[in-house]
């Protein structure tokens, strides 16, 4: 919320939609519900979500978030070593989904901000859990470099999750 033009709800009003949205598809006779995740700030929220769909209305969901089903591809494919919001990887797949909306002249690389102590760094493989905001992080609101995106790489990321996505779906509703 402290960049202009933020829209957010607060972590309840996302459970509390997405559990009234499940409790109306079983109504229905869903018997399977799969998210898929765009924002790795929904993710806590979400998975809190699923426990309580699970326990109150006992309706079988699962949560996919897509780039967790390609960290390889991410690790061979981008340069930058921080990645996570307006990045490399999420401007790439920004050329490629929306190439209309990303103002390249715009792009410049954030400075990301030192952290108070050890292991609060977001793109720290160990890390504590923190209540973090976005401009304690960045100047600018990117986490990671968005000047090293491309089109080939954001095809390439999203062809692949798209690939893993479909095949996770094809698998869980089999069974």
């Amino acid at each position: 919320m402290n960049f202009p033009g933020t829209i957010t709800l607060s972590s309840e009003t996302l459970i509390s939609l997405v559990f009234d949205i499940a409790k109306s598809l079983k109504h229905h006779g869903v018997k399977k519900l799969i998210i898929i995740n765009g924002h790795g700030g929904n993710t806590a929220p979400l998975t809190l979500a699923l426990r309580k769909i699970r326990e109150e209305i006992g309706l079988e969901t699962v949560l996919v978030n897509p780039w967790e089903l390609i960290r390889d591809v991410i690790m061979e494919t981008l340069e930058s070593s921080v990645w996570g919001h307006a990045c490399e990887f999420e401007t790439s797949e920004a050329l490629v989904i929306i190439p209309d909306k990303v103002r390249i002249n715009k792009i410049k690389k954030p400075e990301l901000k030192e952290q108070k102590a050890p292991y609060m760094a977001l793109w720290e493989k160990t890390k504590v859990v923190w209540p973090w905001n976005t401009d304690e992080l960045t100047s600018t609101g990117s986490i990671g470099d968005p000047t090293k995106a491309s089109r080939e790489k954001g095809e390439k990321l999203f062809n692949a999750m798209l690939e893993r996505t479909l095949e996770f779906i094809t698998k869980f509703l089999e069974k």
